[in-house]
């Protein structure tokens, strides 16, 4: 999969009425989005579909996985550079959880309500960055592999 292919974002808040909201409004700008109703299902659909997912826009109270412990679980070396960039997005964080989901990996980290403008701009970003980031490891990998022949 080329990074070209990266180039979903993935909407997740435990309210399905401002996920949806959020995706509608991504996809009216132009982005390519799927909602989801948990971290849970985040993790299911990487899974699936990882090579596409190129952003998740998560909010950070959600019952579960809340959005700090995704950050954290995304983050992890494990997942390497096809790992997604991360919006973090809260009406209620405390300055502390905020430190701490920038601390983790997040790209950024918005207050809702937020400005329409900063969520495409931070998800626009994510784009660029994870669409380099595998641009990088697909070149890392050609140049592992022996030439056919």
């Amino acid at each position: 999969m080329s990074s070209t292919d990266c180039t979903m974002v993935v909407v997740v808040d435990d309210e399905p009425d401002i996920a949806r909201e959020i995706a509608e409004g991504l996809a009216a700008d132009g982005f390519q989005t799927m909602v989801a109703a948990s971290a849970e299902q985040v993790l299911a659909l990487l899974d699936r579909d990882g090579g596409r997912i190129a952003v998740v826009v998560t909010d950070l109270r959600m019952p579960g996985m809340d959005g700090l412990g995704l950050i954290r679980l995304l983050r992890d070396p494990a997942h390497g550079l096809a790992a997604p960039e991360i919006v973090m997005m809260s009406g209620h964080a405390s300055d502390a959880e905020k430190r701490a989901a920038r601390m983790a990996g997040a790209l950024a980290v918005l207050n809702k309500p937020f400005a329409w403008d900063d969520l495409a701009r931070a998800v626009d970003q994510g784009l660029d960055l994870a669409r380099a980031r595998r641009a990088a490891l697909s070149v890392r990998d050609a140049s592992r592999d022996p030439a056919p022949g």
